[in-house]
């Protein structure tokens, strides 16, 4: 009969280890205890580990090397059991607990054409009436070179939102950390963070920020409104948007918006 007893798993903040996966049961003085997903040949020591919460920072990434290991379980559901080993031997076993796997993290550099997506499920525009302010982000910095996405500071897990919206899409494309909170509102914000440059073009119409892009065809801008945010790079305008379904890109001398109000600055990384 099993001595430990898994408690059922829940989302929890990735910085304090991203899931809050527990237990209770004694476990004999020098045995070793490892957290399987779901078995021992794929497994992680948490013997010194609080039995109340195994996962931390230091070794979540090792957590989700064993996600990634499966390959499908991205974006569905995984499978923890508990091992008491003494040596080789196997003295204990828990009952098991599933629990919900992030969706793909992203892998590669950002860059404005990382909207398109890459080879895991495709990214959707995620901010929609009237929750517009839903849109998933990717956790900064990179776990173990991946970018995870993540809302409210947790995995996100539906594959149905594993994208952007117009901020949080521009944000990831800077490399901004959610946690700043410049993402949360305007594009004001966002060019704070990033330490944008002013370039004389604030509260502009739509035809003087062509008459300006006209002038400077060349390098990488950060572009808002009241109610979206993109980036122009050499001319050409990137952005996640939710009348086009998600990413889209456009030359700014042809695209449109019904908003009539725009700002205009100079990114400090060039693309």
């Amino acid at each position: 009969m099993s001595t430990l007893k898994m408690h059922p798993i829940s989302l929890g903040r990735i910085s304090r280890g991203g899931y809050v996966i527990g237990y209770e049961g004694a476990v004999p003085a020098g045995a070793t205890v490892l957290l399987g997903v779901p078995d021992i040949q794929r497994s992680m020591d948490v013997t010194n580990q609080n039995p109340k919460d195994l996962l931390t920072a230091a070794n979540l990434p090792r957590f989700l090397s064993l996600i990634g290991g499966h390959k499908t379980w991205w974006g569905a559901v995984g499978r923890c059991t508990l091992f008491v080993m003494r040596g080789t031997s196997q003295i204990a076993q828990s009952n098991e607990q599933p629990f919900k796997c992030p969706v793909r993290p992203y892998v590669g550099p950002l860059r404005p054409a990382m909207g398109r997506g890459d080879s895991g499920p495709p990214l959707r525009y995620t901010g929609t009436p009237p929750s517009y302010p839903d849109g998933r982000m990717l956790h900064m910095p990179a776990i173990d070179g991946c970018y995870y996405f993540a809302f409210a500071n947790q995995f996100e897990t539906n594959n149905a939102m594993r994208g952007f919206n117009c901020i949080t899409y521009t944000g990831a494309v800077l490399g901004v950390d959610a946690n700043t909170k410049a993402m949360s509102a305007y594009g004001t914000q966002l060019a704070n963070q990033c330490g944008c440059t002013p370039c004389n073009v604030e509260n502009k119409t739509l035809q003087e920020v062509r008459t300006f892009f006209s002038t400077h065809p060349m390098g990488s801008y950060l572009m808002w409104s009241e109610h979206h945010t993109a980036l122009v790079v050499n001319g050409v305008v990137h952005e996640f948007r939710e009348k086009r379904r998600g990413y889209n890109t456009e030359s700014i001398s042809q695209w449109q918006h019904s908003d009539s109000r725009w700002w205009v600055r100079k990114t400090p990384r060039q693309f």
